[in-house]
Parts: C-alpha cells; sequence; structure tokens
C-alpha cells in the first residue's frame, strides 16, 4: 500500500529497501535502494516488486505484534542475482525450504564470484527507531568448510553516523544471535563478490528439508521464537 502506514494486510512500500553495491558510489550507505518509488533497482522495480533471490529490509513494527503471509507460487529451479567486484549485495533464500550454506557456498560458480562469507544484521534487542543515528548493531559472519565444518563470527555492535559509516571507537558489545548451517524459509543476508564477481546462484540442490525448530538452523531476528517450517 502507498503512504507511510501499513494496514492489518498490507505493508507500506514506501519502507522498503533493498541493496545492491555499486562500483560508482563513494558512500556505501547510498546503495540502499528504495523500492517505493525512486530509481529501478537491478531485479526490481520502484512498485515494490522485486526479484527472487534478493533480499530487502522493511520498518518493522517494536512491539513485535504484527505477521505478514507471503503468497504466490513457490520459487523452484536456478534463481541468479547480480553481484558487483568487492561489493555487497542484499540476498535471501528464495525458496520455500531450508537452504544449506555449505552447497550454497561451495557452490563452484558461487565460489567463482564470492568471498564465501555469509554476513547478517543484529541489532541491539530494544530499539524501537528507525533513525540511522539511532542505531546499534553490526554485521554477524559465516562460512562453512566443504566438510561442513561452521566458523562463525558474533557481530560487532556499533553506533552509526547520518551517512551509514561507525561512529568511531571500539564496539559496544558482541550479538547474541548465531547462524547456522541451514539457512532458513525467508532468511536474508549480505554476500560480497570478488575481484571478478559477475553474479551468484541459488540452485535446487542448495535446498534441504530441514526444520528452523532443529538445532542446526536458526532464524537470524530480534526475538528468540521459532516455528517449524
Amino acid at each position: 500500500t502507498g503512504g507511510y502506514d501499513g494496514t492489518g494486510t498490507a505493508i507500506a512500500n514506501y519502507w522498503l529497501y533493498t541493496f545492491i553495491g555499486l562500483p560508482t558510489t563513494t558512500n556505501p550507505y547510498e546503495d540502499w535502494i528504495g523500492l517505493g518509488g525512486g530509481s529501478i533497482p537491478v531485479g526490481g522495480d520502484p512498485n515494490g516488486f522485486l526479484g527472487p533471490g534478493y533480499g530487502f529490509t522493511m520498518k518493522g513494527n517494536p512491539s513485535g505484534a504484527q505477521q505478514y503471509d507471503f503468497r504466490g507460487r513457490a520459487n523452484n529451479g536456478t534463481i541468479s542475482v547480480t553481484l558487483n567486484p568487492n561489493r555487497e549485495t542484499l540476498v535471501g533464500n528464495p525458496y520455500a525450504s531450508a537452504l544449506d550454506a555449505r552447497d550454497f557456498i561451495h557452490d563452484s560458480q558461487n565460489q567463482s564470484n564470492t568471498t564465501g562469507v555469509l554476513k547478517y544484521w543484529e541489532q541491539q534487542a530494544g530499539a524501537t527507531s528507525h533513525v540511522l543515528s539511532n542505531y546499534v548493531g553490526g554485521y554477524a559472519l559465516y562460512t562453512i568448510s566443504a566438510g561442513g565444518v561452521d566458523s562463525f563470527t558474533p557481530a560487532p555492535f556499533f553506533m552509526y553516523l547520518l551517512d551509514g559509516s561507525p561512529a568511531g571507537g571500539p564496539p559496544l558489545g558482541p550479538g547474541s544471535k548465531v547462524a547456522k548451517r541451514y539457512i532458513p524459509v525467508g532468511q536474508g543476508f549480505m554476500i560480497e563478490g570478488n575481484g571478478s564477481a559477475s553474479n551468484a546462484v541459488f540452485r535446487n540442490s542448495h535446498r534441504n528439508f530441514y526444520k528452523q525448530s532443529d538445532p542446526d538452523s536458526d532464524f537470524f531476528r530480534e526475538t528468540e521464537a521459532t516455528t517449524s517450517q
């Protein structure tokens, strides 16, 4: 829906943003692209439509009481997203099933085009403002070896300036969330293109039947509640 306020059944597209790291910008925060109007992003358009495989952020309800339904035909088959060299792109699990991070990272095409590290944003619990200078948060880092050995670094929490850069000083503490091997339905994360990046792919062969409530899967968000998929 248009305007600034959502309804019980619709999201206000003014607050929907995607992130495509562009080589022409000097301030990376400018690479956040609003889907509710303005320029047309890669894989989407200014009416809020976004191609499968790309991720998005939105302004949420601080009470956590609002639930949203994703309706339509489930994605299937190979899905490609554009990457720029040495720049990050916000992507997300496009399937109605868990995504195996090992198979995704070690896909030959993704190994050739990405750094192999998944980046998950975590914001300090209790935050109710969408004003950038009020943010306290950071990106956790996850990767996994071809043999299935996880490597995880908790998010370092920083405060931010209006241009999106950290305000300086040491981190204000680490995050508490832990990314795991099986990426849940709808989970978004950043990936970075390497020096020769062109695109990354999601394939049916990366999919796995794995419940979010099982030990090696967790939705990376503020609340601790989990539901089976």
